[in-house]
């Protein structure tokens, strides 16, 4: 499913109906199974609440992502490395790098041993 407006307000209708669905139905749990869903599919079931990112109205000229306000959003906008960074470890590389730094600044500077140089902190 891209990551639109349109789209996730599509998805969102037919969660809704499902749910209503098996409450004709009289299936137990309906709601839960909805909230589940909803999560999964990254949508927000109240028809109140709506995505920051998203345009208020059609004529919002407020945009910064393109210049297609239904195509063009901030998933498309921002690069994969840091939707996903946890996923491919790049951010546990980056923490490491700057625990390193930090180790190697305190032996230099201050003369520390580097199993000192947490304790000391």
């Amino acid at each position: 499913m891209p990551r639109t407006p349109d789209a996730v307000e599509r998805k969102r209708l037919h969660i809704i109906e499902t749910m209503d669905r098996e409450k004709a139905r009289k299936q137990l749990k309906t709601g839960e199974r909805a909230v589940k869903r909803a999560r999964r599919a990254g949508v927000q079931l109240d028809p109140t609440l709506r995505c920051g990112y998203a345009p208020v109205t059609v004529n919002d000229d407020n945009w910064i992502f393109g210049p297609d306000k239904h195509k063009d959003n901030i998933y498309q906008a921002v690069p994969q490395v840091t939707l996903h960074g946890f996923d491919e470890g790049l951010v546990q590389k980056l923490n490491f790098g700057a625990v390193e730094m930090v180790v190697k600044h305190c032996m230099d500077k201050h003369g520390m041993k580097a199993a000192q140089v947490f304790c000391a902190y």
